[in-house]
């Protein structure tokens, strides 16, 4: 009986350990949710706003931005604060808290997901992309967003700031999905274009050769005895080398990834503000 009860002790502590290695191996997003602070979500963006930057108005409003560019675009968007991130990079915050799905958004690697985090702590910001969001948001249109929203966040207009970001990803996911469109009017106007300037063409030759009498033997325009070929050869006087060089910087144009804790492609960039 002794022997029982102390067993049952062993697994009683056992079973302790094991809770408690559970919380400390899970991920990030498991875990920076305890202050309770209000997700507003829906289907395609979400706002989780711990710092509690905004008023309950500025971030139903942004949501409901969010949602509505989302859907037309088929992406996930979502803004979060935070006061804190404790031992991690701001990077590994916004991929874990998008990757993990505990706020609501989908967690496969092909899932078009934007994730704008934002630390108050250390000032920090990051936008985090996954799926066709890394396309979207190459290198450079990060950049040309940052420029969009940036300087509202230092400034301390955190409403404007988001704002600001939700329309410069409406912005690049419409660009993105027009890049191999041309307008109608585009091919219209080269059409008009081009029949203007080969009608002027023929006309500025046609006009030349009103003058011109038509010879009936090539030998008609013959100067004779007046020209006496000896010889022919040919002789290269200058040599001409052109020399082009060939970039091999793939993130040009392009997107720079990484691998996120969850094993996700990721994309992304981030800052100071």
């Amino acid at each position: 009986m002794k022997g029982l009860f102390k067993n049952k002790k062993i697994s009683m502590i056992i079973g302790a350990a094991a809770i408690a290695a559970s919380f400390v191996a899970s991920p990030l997003a498991m875990t920076v949710y305890a202050d309770g602070a209000e997700v507003i979500s829906g289907d395609y963006g979400f706002v989780y706003d711990s710092s509690d930057l905004l008023t309950d108005d500025e971030e139903e409003t942004l949501q409901k931005k969010l949602e509505e560019i989302g859907e037309a675009h088929d992406v996930q968007i979502a803004v979060v604060t935070t006061d804190s991130y404790s031992q991690y990079t701001i990077q590994e915050y916004a991929d874990d808290i998008r990757d993990y799905g505990e706020l609501g958004m989908k967690r496969g690697n092909d899932d078009s997901a934007i994730l704008l985090a934002v630390c108050m702590s250390e000032r920090e910001y990051y936008t985090s992309t996954r799926g066709e969001a890394i396309q979207i948001l190459t290198d450079d249109n990060l950049l040309s967003l940052e420029d969009k929203f940036v300087s509202y966040l230092s400034d301390g207009d955190y409403a404007k700031a988001f704002d600001k970001f939700a329309d410069g990803c409406d912005k690049f996911c419409t660009a993105y999905e027009n890049r191999d469109k041309i307008p109608a009017w585009k091919w219209l106007a080269c059409l008009v274009l081009g029949l203007a300037a080969g009608g002027v063409t023929v006309g500025v030759m046609a006009s030349g050769m009103k003058n011109v009498k038509q010879n009936n033997s090539a030998a008609d325009y013959e100067q004779r005895n007046n020209i006496r070929i000896n010889g022919r050869y040919d002789r290269f006087i200058r040599k001409s080398v052109n020399r082009v060089k060939i970039d091999n910087d793939s993130s040009r144009g392009g997107s720079t990834v990484h691998r996120s804790s969850s094993g996700n492609t990721s994309g992304g960039h981030g800052g100071h503000f």
